[in-house]
């Protein structure tokens, strides 16, 4: 497969490096964002404090815990200190968390402990959540701006919508050149966005992350209606964030399984998109795509899958596609390569398609709808390849 060297070089990445943040590779050289004044600390070293459910009033410690997060929390800001370990024993706790330090929120015993509220890290602090559950939050369960997160072995879920923003509903927000890695996480029947990450600078790497089920905001298909697509899929990548996802898994969604729009760039190995649900809005503005591209969003998929979507296994709209060693099968259509509404035409910059398998696309057009020459390394070519390469829109029946 023919790919720039400047574009390999912001994809490719060893499995060696994967889960370090320091090892995600810089893009075009960008203005990062003005870092966000933290709170002062004190006290260096780590502050511990240990919380149990419903445990009674005490110091924190491992023998008489806090019975809440929340007063881990405070008692670290009233101490002024620089990092803080919190354990969590397992049980359910109420209430958001608002992180103003660096802090590490340890989950333990026989199941995860889970927060019914929300975790706001909004002055860039360095944040680690690891065995963990947030579920039942409104609007937005966990968001982090600037600073590095860390999540593992972390399920998100039940999301409410409370406010009438497009965003509301939305699992975990990453923005302001945040730096994140998640492994081994879970993002499940939120009744709005699984992922979303915007902002240059922002990058996210993901290892056995699975989202399964979400919907899509009301609000978000109404704008859609005006081709702002923006929080209206399970994972949206914009404004020129990256991510790097491996051994994926995102599944029955509403809407659109995976968005990348506004220069954004991501790289998905090795896991499987599948079973976008059409949603219709008023207006007639359709979904069902598992990929979307668009905006001059890039995306390089190796090892994937993309099946029974009721829209598009991939769709390109004034954007980028490499795709090697991939599956695109039992969708309503294969692949398009569209051009950008309103405009009736538009050249496309780079497409390359090798090593897939199509079968069972073709409901609506008949199969893959693909430009010349990308269709051209593809086992059996279309017969369209002996003429001479463009990228004039060739409907292709398999």
């Amino acid at each position: 497969m023919i790919i720039k060297a400047a574009f390999t070089a912001v994809f490719l990445f060893s499995v060696a490096n994967a889960l370090a943040v320091e090892a995600l590779p810089d893009l075009t050289p960008i203005t990062r964002p003005t870092p966000i004044p933290v709170d002062p600390c004190l006290r260096g070293g780590t502050m511990t404090y240990w919380v149990r459910a419903r445990a009674k009033p005490g110091d924190g410690s491992q023998k008489m815990p806090f019975p809440t997060i929340q007063q881990a929390l405070a008692v670290a800001d009233q101490n002024l200190a620089c990092n803080l370990d919190i354990h969590v024993s397992v049980g359910t706790y109420s209430g958001n968390l608002n992180i103003s330090r660096n802090t590490r929120i340890l989950g333990e015993g026989a199941s995860a402990p889970v927060l019914t509220g929300s975790i706001l890290n909004s002055k860039g602090q360095t944040l680690v959540i690891h065995f963990f559950n947030i579920a039942g939050a409104a609007d937005i369960a966990l968001s982090q701006s600037g600073g590095t997160l860390e999540l593992r072995q972390v399920t998100v879920s039940q999301t409410r919508r409370r406010s009438p923003g497009p965003e509301a509903g939305t699992a975990v927000m990453i923005k302001g050149g945040a730096q994140v890695v998640i492994e081994q996480g879970q993002l499940t029947e939120n009744e709005g966005q699984a992922l979303w990450i915007s902002d240059p600078g922002t990058r996210v790497l993901t290892n056995g992350l699975r989202v399964e089920k979400n919907k899509v905001n009301p609000a978000a298909l109404a704008a859609a209606a005006s081709s702002d697509f923006s929080h209206s899929a399970a994972i949206e990548v914009t404004n020129d964030a990256t991510l790097l996802a491996q051994n994926f898994s995102v599944t029955d969604n509403e809407f659109i399984g995976v968005l990348l729009h506004q220069r954004a760039r991501a790289h998905f190995r090795q896991g499987t998109v599948s079973g976008t649900l059409d949603f219709a809005n008023s207006s007639g503005i359709r979904g069902g795509n598992n990929f979307q591209i668009m905006s001059k969003a890039a995306l390089e998929l190796h090892g994937f899958v993309s099946e029974r979507a009721q829209g598009f296994g991939v769709i390109v709209q004034d954007g980028y596609l490499t795709a090697s060693t991939g599956q695109i099968n039992n969708n309503v259509d294969g692949i398009a390569f569209m051009p950008p509404l309103p405009q009736a035409n538009y050249d496309i910059g780079e497409c390359f398609a090798e090593d897939i398998s199509f079968q069972g696309n073709g409901v609506v057009n008949g199969g893959a709808i693909v430009p010349l020459p990308s269709v051209c390394n593809m086992s059996p070519p279309p017969p369209q390849c002996s003429q001479p390469p463009n990228c004039a829109f060739v409907p292709w029946s398999l």
